[in-house]
């Protein structure tokens, strides 16, 4: 369907993402509820699946690449809209609330188009 599968998970984004916000493995390792081996293998499998540096050791800590800052950018983007969309399937679900749905450029309320008990039920 996607013509090729991603090479990272959401455990590497979420890494990258923390190691942008705290500026250290071990602070990144904490937040994350990993050890700090088990994150620095986490950010050295991420590299390499990418055939790319995503950061630099500098003085203690660490320092994004290019491609580490905007891979961080990215997480921050996707693991946001995630957490959003299983809140929304989970409201959904319980008959809460309408799906919003991108299309495009635009959103439409799914609950417009289809009933979201009938898409819910589906689920």
């Amino acid at each position: 369907m996607f013509g090729m599968s991603p090479r990272l998970s959401t455990q590497h984004l979420a890494l990258v993402a923390a190691l942008a916000e705290t500026g250290g493995v071990g602070a990144a390792a904490q937040r994350l509820g990993l050890t700090q081996p088990a994150a620095s293998h986490r950010l050295r499998e991420a590299e390499r699946r990418l055939g790319a540096p995503l950061a630099l050791r500098r003085g203690g800590g660490i320092v994004l690449t290019d491609a580490g800052a905007r891979l961080a950018a990215f997480a921050v983007r996707y693991l946001g809209e995630l957490a959003r969309l299983e809140r929304d399937v989970e409201a959904a679900r319980t008959g809460a609330v309408e799906l919003p749905v991108m299309i495009g450029l635009g959103w439409l309320a799914f609950g417009e188009a289809v009933g979201v008990r009938e898409v819910a039920a589906g689920l």
